[in-house]
């Protein structure tokens, strides 16, 4: 209760920030293009088609009139990846008697379930250090503020949380069901649609943790299997690698270069007008080493930066004190498992999917995000995973450090007498 209420407060003071503060943003231009769709359903209530179409026909169908305001008016607005947040909010809308307060709320509760799904999930995974799963599924600062209010990051923690939860259900406990089945097609569809990249990324982590769970419990039990099988990866991987790298060079350059000069571009068109501008050197778009010398940075400005004194307001502060945290516990982590050599293990192998889906992602936010705030709002889905593994393995190897402490006190005492 004590979390739910922190997101509401956080609810109001996001939705203060963009209406009175700032006076414009994404949840004022979902606002409003909702509101369009609502007033043409009342208009005529067939339109309801609409919220079955995509977005360029509902773009056709407003154009015809002549009282577009100035959130209409932009192209991105009309993307199906918006347009799915628009369709949400106007649903709600007929239910909250379409004030922009009433519907952050909304958003922010089911931002807020995402969480406990989340949570409830890693809880039957772990099977234990509650307090360390509580902290990271709930309090984290940029969590309850970030994923709050009318904005796409509370439908995709939501989406998140319960492909998450049934996927686990399915692949990990292997318990299937229908309903399960139809709950990762309809929540899937949403954050394939929203947000396609977290959708990508959550396949491919769980694929990978699932594969590694199976392999795992084959190779334990036969060494032979064990070391044919790590033999046929290291062919494969290298052979695949050699055979595609002309392939993937050509997708690296036509694709990816082109996103990161993109959005390197408008991100400095909006740092001029005040936005907190990752600066960002000597990036060669040119070539595929160009980019792949960037990639360091890159995750160093997804997992570290803000630095201290990048700080320019005051929300700012609790963004860098928290990368203080999370730092600290990195390299606590990092050299405690020798560089990540040894005991490096979460209950079910849980630390596979931790670490595959928050690099994956943070790799994509690095490359194709250059300014803070908007950084640490795409953070959020990866960030309970992220802060589960490293406060856990913290935790276990503080406690295996106090047991050999303890173990070597007693052989002590045994010697002495």
């Amino acid at each position: 209760m004590f979390g739910w209420f922190l997101k509401m407060f956080a609810c109001i003071l996001y939705a203060w920030l963009i209406v009175y503060y700032y006076g414009y943003g994404d949840p004022l231009g979902y606002y409003n293009l909702a509101g369009e769709l609502r007033k043409s359903v009342l208009s005529n209530f067939s339109n309801v088609k609409f919220f079955f179409q995509d977005a360029a026909t509902f773009k056709a169908y407003i154009s015809s009139f002549t009282n577009e305001n100035e959130y209409l008016s932009g192209y991105s607005y009309y993307l199906d990846s918006n347009f799915i947040i628009h369709k949400i909010c106007c649903f709600i809308s007929f239910f909250t008697f379409n004030r922009f307060l009433v519907i952050s709320f909304v958003f922010t509760n089911l931002s807020f379930i995402g969480f406990v799904i989340i949570y409830k999930t890693l809880k039957k995974i772990i099977g234990g250090y509650y307090k360390e799963i509580l902290l990271a599924c709930i309090f984290i600062p940029s969590c309850i503020f970030w994923s709050s209010g009318l904005a796409k990051e509370p439908i995709c923690m939501l989406a998140m949380g319960v492909l998450f939860s049934r996927l686990t259900d399915l692949f990990i406990f292997r318990r299937f069901s229908f309903a399960s089945l139809l709950l990762i097609i309809f929540y899937g569809y949403i954050l394939l649609t929203a947000k396609n990249y977290i959708f990508i990324c959550l396949l491919l982590g769980m694929g990978i943790w699932i594969f590694y769970s199976s392999i795992k419990r084959i190779i334990n039990k036969n060494p032979i299997k064990k070391f044919f099988f790590y033999f046929f990866m290291i062919v494969v991987l290298v052979g695949g690698g050699y055979l595609l790298s002309d392939t993937v060079t050509g997708i690296v350059k036509e694709n990816v270069a082109d996103v990161i000069s993109i959005n390197l571009n408008n991100y400095r068109y909006i740092g001029e007008s005040g936005g907190s501008l990752i600066d960002v050197q000597n990036i060669d778009v040119t070539s595929i080493g160009g980019i792949l010398k960037f990639i360091p940075q890159a995750m160093a400005n997804v997992f570290f930066r803000p630095w201290p004194w990048e700080i320019s307001n005051v929300l700012m502060i609790f963004t860098v004190l928290e990368n203080l945290f999370f730092m600290f516990l990195f390299v606590k982590v990092l050299f405690r498992t020798r560089l990540f050599t040894r005991n490096l293990f979460i209950n079910k192998n849980f630390q596979v999917f931790a670490i595959i889906f928050s690099i994956t992602l943070a790799l994509i936010i690095g490359m194709t995000t250059f300014n803070f705030g908007t950084m640490v709002r795409y953070k959020t889905p990866f960030l309970p995973f992220w802060a589960v593994f490293l406060l856990i393995l913290n935790k276990k190897l503080s406690q295996k450090k106090v047991t050999k402490k303890v173990m070597v006190q007693q052989v002590a005492v045994t010697t002495t007498t």
